[in-house]
């Protein structure tokens, strides 16, 4: 049996230098532990939800400006999936808090 073994960076982890993350629903700012998300123009409703890596939801909201800023200090650091959905789609991006 032969595996295939996908390197790290295709993971599209947010590294230090890069934390601003742009996504077709969704623009995600992460800064210490603020996490900033802006909707394109004439968006106004979505929600953002965090899963830790075994997959338990810790955080979810509804937004209903198209910039919302989320104090995820009560997180402790690490690597969490942050999902957006809006009308236009959901995506979803490993974050480094």
């Amino acid at each position: 049996m032969q595996y295939t073994r996908v390197p790290l960076q295709s993971l599209s982890l947010n590294t230090a230098a890069e934390r601003m993350v742009s996504l077709n629903v969704a623009q995600i700012n992460v800064s210490g532990h603020l996490l900033k998300v802006i909707l394109p123009e004439g968006k106004n409703n979505a929600k953002v939800i965090l899963h830790n890596l075994a997959g338990y939801k810790l955080f979810d909201a509804v937004m209903h400006d198209n910039q919302q800023e989320y104090d995820l200090s009560a997180y402790p650091a690490g690597t969490y999936i942050l999902s957006v959905i809006t009308d236009s789609g959901k995506e979803s991006k490993l974050i480094r808090l």
